[in-house]
């Protein structure tokens, strides 16, 4: 085996093991050669073996056994995937869309020939048994990569010093794509001011401000005709915004929203104050396929699929599991009328 750069030697050296172990070559019980051999054969020193080998043996793959020598694990897995995530995600319509994501993903899993293993733990930090399963089976070799959502900060701490492959599916929309067709669409519908609801965060908000920029640049639209508002991802927040923004004095004519479940409390705020849809206020709001928007009037809606996301995640996690770059994507959702911004 040639090792190259940049990944680390040792890098590269736990990595040829993992494959020859995963792919049979390398069987349970199998004995490990000497670091002194294996440095001669790979071309380092000791010390760079001595640390492959520690990676190897917190991913639970080998043991070591005074006086006899290293071994590959008897009664590890290579075929599970570990997916630890809130509980909450079951009852929480704020986190409905990962209850979606963690069925897409456990079929995606099922398809693809791999199991996997629940851990059901709290959202706050608390030593329950889910957690204390988890790390066992961590430092067991029980599981092979790890794909989190919604957990907290014990789990997160298991997770970061373990060499395990993890997926926190970072997977997200095209906010740039997003907030393009929703601006113009509403301008497009006769609507010249407009109130832009969504979390402005490191991923999201250079893109939707070049979107924003775009479209004044494509509409003839006067100076505040697009106001923008920071929001996080609860429904509570688009409630507080939204009510502040139907009772002031520069009432916008539509609203475009970035996060369904921030949405539901915009309409809380709309309905509380006598604003009738489409004919006092616009509303476009994004959705997650699958996630029903309960209105009494249909919503025009940006859609996102969760199974895209999925997929995604699932090919993420494989790819750090064979040692492969992976590029994320970001999906652009699918523009589907209703009845909420003046369509006949």
């Amino acid at each position: 085996m040639m090792l190259k750069k940049p990944d680390t030697l040792s890098n590269q050296i736990a990595l040829y093991f993992e494959k020859e172990i995963f792919e049979g070559r390398i069987k349970e019980g199998d004995k490990i050669p000497s670091t002194t051999l294996l440095a001669e054969k790979f071309g380092v020193n000791q010390e760079t073996v001595q640390v492959s080998f520690k990676r190897l043996m917190g991913r639970g793959l080998i043991e070591r056994t005074r006086g006899k020598g290293t071994f590959v694990r008897k009664g590890y897995n290579n075929k599970t995937i570990g997916i630890v995530f809130g509980h909450e995600i079951f009852t929480d319509p704020d986190t409905a869309f990962f209850n979606l994501l963690l069925d897409e993903i456990r079929d995606i899993i099922e398809k693809e020939g791999w199991n996997y293993k629940y851990f059901a733990t709290a959202q706050n930090s608390v030593y329950d048994r889910a957690f204390y399963n988890f790390e066992s089976s961590v430092k067991n070799g029980e599981i092979q990569a790890i794909i989190e959502f919604c957990s907290n900060d014990l789990i997160q701490s298991v997770i970061k010093t373990s060499s395990i492959p993890y997926s926190g599916t970072d997977a997200t929309i095209d906010y740039y794509d997003f907030t393009m067709q929703g601006l113009r669409y509403l301008l497009k519908q006769g609507y010249k001011s407009i109130g832009l609801i969504n979390r402005l965060d490191t991923d999201s908000e250079d893109k939707i401000k070049n979107a924003i920029t775009d479209i004044y640049s494509e509409f003839p639209l006067k100076d505040g005709a697009i106001q923008v508002f920071n929001c996080g991802t609860f429904q509570r927040e688009g409630y507080d915004i939204a009510k502040k923004l139907l009772t002031g004095k520069k009432k916008p004519e539509a609203l475009l929203v970035g996060y369904d479940c921030v949405f539901r409390g915009v309409l809380y705020a709309i309905l509380e104050t006598g604003n009738r849809i489409p004919e006092d206020i616009a509303v476009l709001a994004h959705s997650n396929k699958g996630i029903e928007i309960f209105s009494h009037i249909p919503i025009t809606r940006l859609e996102v699929n969760p199974a895209d996301f999925a997929r995604q995640t699932f090919e993420e996690i494989i790819s750090k599991i064979s040692g492969k770059k992976f590029s994320v994507k970001h999906f652009k959702p699918v523009l589907i009328p209703g009845k909420s911004c003046g369509e006949k």
